[in-house]
């Protein structure tokens, strides 16, 4: 962190003020973002801050995942998949089961 040095306020009181904050190596996530009407769930893959909210922000969509057709709909940008996981993003449980599901269904 680095910080601003010390102010004196009007009231005389001593105040020291954040100028930056270096922010580590964030944790990134690739998961899914559900949207749909309820009880008709769509989901996107998304990479995301592993702080980030489910429906929030999120850095790239990678593919999606439709559960309410026959059988079951799932896309994935393999390239951007296979780069963000060289990089060091991981998939949630559920992610990586789709994964593996669309790679055996397209191999």
């Amino acid at each position: 962190l680095l910080k601003a040095p010390q102010r004196k306020s009007a009231a005389g009181r001593s105040h020291s003020f954040l100028l930056y904050t270096l922010e580590p190596s964030m944790a990134v996530r690739i998961r899914l973002q559900r949207f749909g009407a309820k009880k008709k769930p769509y989901y996107r893959i998304v990479t995301a801050d592993g702080r980030a909210k489910r429906d929030g922000r999120f850095l790239e969509q990678v593919g999606t995942y439709d559960p309410m057709q026959n059988p079951h709909k799932i896309t994935f940008k393999t390239e951007r998949m296979a780069y963000w996981m060289s990089v060091g993003a991981q998939p949630s449980d559920t992610v990586k089961s789709l994964y593996a599901k669309f790679n055996r269904d397209n191999a």
